[in-house]
């Protein structure tokens, strides 16, 4: 007994370890699903790590052969777990990389302007000091096509200088200036043009001329055109509250109402910030209460037909 005490590990070995690891694996059998997201968030992980961009479709090439593994070694359940968890890993990273191609836009690599921009305006944000201008570019002046963003966020100082008759879906002409996307203000910050590149906007800048309105031909597509025809009702509800409902309190109304926000004074957002009160106007329970409320009574109201 005492040899046994000064010798804790004396009847240890790794068949044992192993054994009891496997006995410990097989007794979580139920739990295995809840693993699934977790490895799926690693591949994603892993796709954002790698310092270099990986060959296309090596995602799901990896993930191709790992299901036809999983499914050959269906006799061997060691085998065949550790192929699982490679699926997952794999359905991860070829998430990644897909949502990364498909939202791929070429930037722009240095100031550039003023230069004439003519495109499809997508959306429009009316804020405190002037307008806010979401651009899907066709055209812009000393730049080959190839090398055209997808989107352009472009900025208007003065809502004077603004076209009160463009709405979402006109064709616009423009000078302005354009710039790359800003990058993170301190090392390891908030990284504001990666932000905008998953939302393919390639550059941004300020304008310098009255954005003239050159015709009014939809986007084809349904998708398209029913987005812009939502954005279209969205700002018209937004114009109406704050018509009928005067100075802050109607701009408030019309974030609270559309989550437009953009016009909101520096003022009243930074007492929101001081009172606490700032989460009102974002996605916070309150919408999310709203969404309930609407989805709870038209279902029981659809039901109790």
């Amino acid at each position: 007994m005492l040899a046994y005490l000064k010798r804790p590990w004396a009847g240890f070995s790794l068949a044992h370890a192993r054994t009891l690891a496997g006995e410990q694996l097989l007794s979580d059998r139920s739990r295995w699903a809840l693993w699934a997201p977790i490895f799926i968030g690693a591949g994603i992980g892993l796709y954002f790590a790698l310092l270099w961009e990986p060959v296309q479709f090596a995602g799901a090439g990896l993930l191709a052969l790992s299901v036809a593994g999983a499914y050959v070694c269906r006799r061997w359940a060691g085998a065949q777990l550790s192929l699982i968890v490679l699926v997952f890993l794999a359905a991860g990273f070829t998430a990644a990389q897909w949502r990364s191609a498909i939202l791929a836009t070429p930037l722009i690599g240095m100031r550039l302007g003023p230069v004439t921009v003519s495109g499809q305006l997508i959306e429009l944000e009316r804020q405190d000091d002037g307008v806010r201008y979401l651009i899907a570019p066709d055209a812009i002046e000393r730049m080959t096509p190839d090398k055209i963003p997808v989107r352009l966020r472009l900025r208007l100082s003065g809502k004077s200088r603004a076209n009160a008759a463009l709405k979402a879906g006109d064709i616009v002409r423009l000078r302005a200036v354009l710039m790359p996307p800003p990058g993170p203000v301190t090392p390891g910050g908030f990284d504001y043009g990666r932000m905008l590149w998953f939302e393919r906007i390639g550059g941004v800048g300020f304008i310098i001329t009255r954005p003239q309105l050159l015709n009014m031909a939809p986007q084809d597509g349904f998708p398209q055109n029913l987005l812009l025809r939502l954005t279209v009702l969205r700002d018209h509800i937004t114009a109406r509250i704050m018509a009928a409902i005067p100075g802050d309190a109607g701009v408030l109304s019309a974030a609270l109402m559309t989550g437009d926000r953009a016009a909101i004074s520096s003022q009243v957002n930074m007492a929101m910030i001081n009172s606490g009160l700032a989460h009102l106007i974002s996605i916070s329970g309150l919408h999310m209460g709203m969404v309930a409320g609407i989805l709870f009574f038209s279902l029981r109201a659809a039901l109790a037909l």
